[in-house]
């Protein structure tokens, strides 16, 4: 406990939400280096994407004949929707770069989120999250909705441990934490 009271008195840390914006910024950077971003599923992310666009929009029936949704909620739509959201106002490729950086800066914004609930003088440890934001199943795979599962079950976290935290449960938390589960469910079921 001494060595955290003592860290906490360094210099650096009147200046620690600067670089933490400045690692955020330089998270992304990467994305942008090269013409593409090069996965195993992003292609099928974007096709996906286009096809169901094309189910809402469109009135072909050939298109229609051979594809339609279920009424079944399942899992894995949240990165199909905003690829969905992104494609109908930008081309594929610029579209998947923003999934891309919403990603890159929801996962270690959602991961200070909750260290804050966790220990808000230690946000040091908000720091951690940076190497694995590039893990296998984003970087390699392109596992978007589970990478997307992830933002949201650490705002969940989040959530809960504040409403736990909290005197008064406010009803907007409540109403902030269903949304969050909701939305890790349509992410993907392993972060629900």
């Amino acid at each position: 406990m001494k060595l955290i009271k003592s860290i906490n008195n360094i210099p650096f840390l009147k200046y620690e939400p600067w670089l933490f914006y400045v690692l955020l910024f330089a998270n992304i950077i990467p994305i942008f280096t090269d013409g593409f971003f090069p996965t195993i599923d992003g292609p099928a992310h974007l096709y996906n994407s286009q096809l169901i666009r094309e189910l809402l929009i469109s009135n072909d029936p050939m298109l229609h004949k051979y594809f339609m949704f279920t009424s079944e909620i399942m899992p894995n739509w949240s990165g199909h929707g905003i690829l969905v959201l992104l494609t109908s106002f930008l081309p594929g490729k610029f579209a998947e770069f923003a999934l891309l950086c919403i990603y890159l800066l929801g996962l270690p914004i959602s991961f200070r989120f909750m260290v804050k609930q966790v220990n808000p003088e230690n946000l040091t440890l908000s720091y951690l999250v940076f190497p694995l934001c590039f893990s296998y199943f984003f970087l390699y795979v392109g596992f978007y909705n589970f990478s997307l599962g992830v933002i949201f079950f650490f705002l969940s976290v989040g959530i809960w441990l504040r409403i736990q935290q909290s005197v008064s449960n406010k009803k907007k938390d409540w109403v902030l934490l269903f949304l969050s589960i909701l939305l890790a469910y349509f992410s993907h079921i392993f972060a629900f």
